[in-house]
């Protein structure tokens, strides 16, 4: 626990005090919680309560307006990153920024400064969230190496970053966003080229690059993913080539929405059409989300997972061309063997949270019981709310 706080920047607390007050002093972090608080609530004047909520969560990272129903439904889909604002989300907006500073035909040196400014802001709204600070430290390190016409290699960027912020807060390098962020970026920069150069389509291009994308960043974050989740979603991949256009465009459609405030008839003409598109892909997130069948459940990774995922990524890198063919094929042996569901033999008590509860899981060979305790609403301190459940 104490790690996790690290990881969020928190480095002091107070225990058994009474009587606790605030003062009215300026802090730039209660400031930011309050902007954000104040930006939300006008987002869901001019859209709604529900596309608020979401749009304040795509746009500002308020992840706690969002149900736990939908969260879950996301996740078994394969694409929980697009609820999480962190690189691409910045790229949105860094994108957006670069073709509007563009068009104003400003110099390279006041757009890297604009932009930088703007981000930096923007790090600064979100609660200088870790995958923010990191996605904003990647895109300036690129844009300022155009500035000084240095090459620029993805891969040299990447360890930059890391070296970066592992300095700054070494705690990062066992959080699961830290994982994801730097596992999804490796994967676009060593094993998505190696896809697109598979296959060169003369009429799907741009499908085609999008699949080899999401596939190269899948093939990144496999190992946290099966470290944390002991899940594999199986509709991610071709989800998130569709998705993520989609949500790209939501995304920017949000930031029009929040620039146009100051102007309630517009505020509410381009939020009442960005709620009618967010409604929709809700109603289809949730009806696949309810569907049989869409995640493979695992077992946890362990060394003999890594030692497979080190191979993978070898194996579809330039690096590695004369034993590619091996080294893939002994890669998805060892993965397989690794993860795989075997029977349980033995007997194994686990304690976990789950959120307002705490859970017992004992294992006995073929048996698992699950016995959860959660806090009641009434005056008994504690409730039994599922008991001894077989499966």
């Amino acid at each position: 626990f104490r790690e996790y706080l690290l990881q969020k920047n928190v480095t002091i607390g107070v225990y058994g005090r009474n009587g606790l007050q605030t003062e009215a002093s300026w802090h730039p972090m209660g400031m930011a919680a309050a902007l954000r608080h104040r930006l939300s609530q006008w987002l869901m004047q001019a859209m709604g309560q529900q596309a608020g909520e979401y749009a304040s969560t795509l746009l500002l990272g308020s992840q706690n307006l969002i149900p736990e129903s939908d969260r879950q439904a996301f996740s078994r889909l394969g694409i929980a990153h697009i609820l999480s604002v962190s690189g691409f989300h910045v790229g949105v907006l860094a994108g957006l920024m670069s073709k509007l500073l563009w068009k104003m035909r400003l110099s390279r040196k006041l757009r890297f400064a604009v932009t930088a400014a703007v981000l930096a802001v923007y790090c600064w709204l979100t609660g200088m969230n870790a995958p923010v600070l990191r996605a904003a430290m990647l895109f300036l390190l690129f844009e300022f190496g155009a500035l000084r016409h240095r090459q620029r290699s993805s891969l040299h960027l990447l360890s930059a970053a890391w070296i970066i912020q592992l300095a700054l807060s070494p705690a990062q390098l066992t959080s699961l966003s830290f994982q994801l962020t730097y596992g999804a970026m490796l994967g676009l920069t060593l094993v998505a080229p190696w896809l697109k150069g598979l296959w060169t389509p003369k009429h799907l291009e741009k499908p085609w690059n999008g699949l080899c994308q999401a596939l190269g960043a899948q093939i990144g974050i496999l190992l946290p993913e099966l470290y944390w989740f002991q899940e594999l979603p199986l509709l991610g991949i071709g989800l998130n080539v569709l998705v993520l256009g989609a949500a790209a465009g939501l995304i920017m459609l949000c930031w029009v929405t929040l620039a146009l405030l100051p102007f309630p008839p517009l505020a509410a003409l381009v939020g009442r059409l960005t709620a009618l598109l967010l409604d929709g892909m809700l109603v289809v997130v949730r009806c696949l989300g309810e569907a049989p069948g869409i995640t493979l459940w695992t077992c946890r990774a362990n060394l003999l997972t890594a030692v497979a995922w080190v191979l993978l990524v070898a194996g579809m890198s330039w690096w590695w061309r004369k034993r590619r063919a091996l080294a893939i094929a002994l890669s998805v042996a060892l993965l397989v063997v690794s993860v795989y569901p075997w029977p349980q033999h033995g007997t194994q008590y686990v304690q976990l949270s789950v959120g307002e509860a705490d859970a017992a899981v004992l294992q006995d060979g073929p048996v698992t019981a699950v016995n959860t305790v959660e806090k009641s609403q009434g005056n008994d301190p504690l409730l039994f709310h599922k008991a001894h459940s077989l499966f």
